[in-house]
């Protein structure tokens, strides 16, 4: 019985109550969009929110301030959608699709810029470390520093040779290591000799460090620099012949050795040596392995690094016309006055009296 007159009372709630009804009804309504009410951006036009969201494109700088405006965006054209008919919603993204497109330039920009002053900052830092290493450095003679130099050198080739015979070595055994099935044991084989090439690889930024520490501590004692020719002497004659079959891109390889060379040269001759001696070097020893396909990619890859050698080159060879046309012009011009000044002295120049008799 109770049940009952409890079902009974609810019944009439929903049946004959009506403004009790009509108070659950807008309170249900309330409930479902009130959120929905306060989340929607304040919008006006299109022209005139386009003029709004402009403004706001015109002072992002920073990643929070570009979210923010993809926020707000977002919020104003959810709003036309919903509260205007198609036509308006479509002529606000037309009207602010360039806007839009603004505030990610801006924010690119100043990320590069953001970027650059790191960059800088970073230059700036390993300048002063390095010139702080150099004044640590006592040279005695120049003769003593190019002793002292070379034994850099040798160990910097030394080395190199070193980690490139590892690569080599590591690329092998992973063929073996592959046909066999990749067995764990042999995979730990390969992931050793993988980390004494990195530990040699170290070493070699190590003895790059000494080098130009060395390097920049003669500069300041003589105002010269040791030329370049002499570390790509060492690597020329270091060469093996032997290529690592690890191409640019994937690990550290032989275009990436032969660009490094290119860094050294310094005459057409020395680019025309790098060619024979290595580059082809290296390509036929790709074609007698039967990798033909990775003697192509050697070439393709390494051409970008060959033109802006060639390049260099260009550069230093106009240079030294430029240089050599000027002083010719100087010498020119000097030997002009000089004739002009004999001239001009002579004209000049007083005349001896002569006494007459009377």
């Amino acid at each position: 019985m109770k049940k009952c007159g409890f079902l009974k009372h609810i019944k009439e709630i929903f049946t004959k109550n009506k403004l009790l009804k009509l108070f659950y009804l807008v309170l249900i309504v309330f409930l479902c969009y009130a959120p929905s009410f306060c989340q929607h951006a304040e919008i006006t036009t299109p022209a005139q929110d386009t003029y709004y969201l402009n403004e706001l494109a015109q002072g992002i700088e920073t990643q929070e301030e570009l979210i923010h405006f993809y926020k707000k965006y977002q919020e104003m054209e959810i709003a036309y959608s919903t509260r205007y008919n198609g036509a308006t919603a479509i002529k606000f993204r037309a009207m602010t699709s360039d806007v839009f497109d603004l505030a990610g330039a801006r924010r690119e920009v100043f990320s590069q810029m953001e970027a650059n002053e790191q960059l800088a900052e970073q230059t700036l830092t390993a300048t002063l470390n390095d010139l702080d290493a150099a004044w640590q450095i006592e040279i005695a003679s120049k003769e003593e520093a190019l002793k002292h130099y070379n034994s850099i050198l040798d160990d910097i080739v030394a080395t190199h040779m070193s980690m490139r015979a590892k690569i080599i070595e590591a690329g092998k055994y992973y063929d073996e290591v592959a046909a066999a099935g990749y067995p764990q044991s042999m995979l730990d084989t390969h992931a050793a000799i993988v980390a004494e090439s990195e530990a040699l690889g170290q070493k070699l930024a190590e003895h790059h460090d000494r080098a130009r520490h060395y390097g920049i501590a003669y500069d300041l004692k003589f105002g010269e620099s040791f030329p370049k020719s002499l570390l790509l002497e060492r690597y020329l004659d270091a060469f093996d012949g032997k290529c690592t079959r690890i191409n640019e891109g994937d690990d550290y390889g032989d275009v990436e050795y032969v660009a490094e060379l290119l860094g050294l040269i310094s005459t057409q001759e020395e680019l025309q040596r790098i060619e024979t001696e290595v580059v082809e070097v290296i390509s036929a020893a790709y074609d007698a392995d039967g990798q033909h396909g990775r003697a192509i990619k050697f070439r393709g890859d390494l051409n970008e690094h060959w033109v802006a050698a060639e390049d260099y080159l260009y550069e230093v060879e106009r240079l030294e016309y430029a240089i050599a046309d000027f002083e010719y012009t100087i010498s020119d011009k000097d030997a002009i006055w000089e004739s002009i000044s004999a001239d001009r002295a002579a004209v000049e120049a007083p005349t001896e009296s002569v006494d007459t008799a009377e």
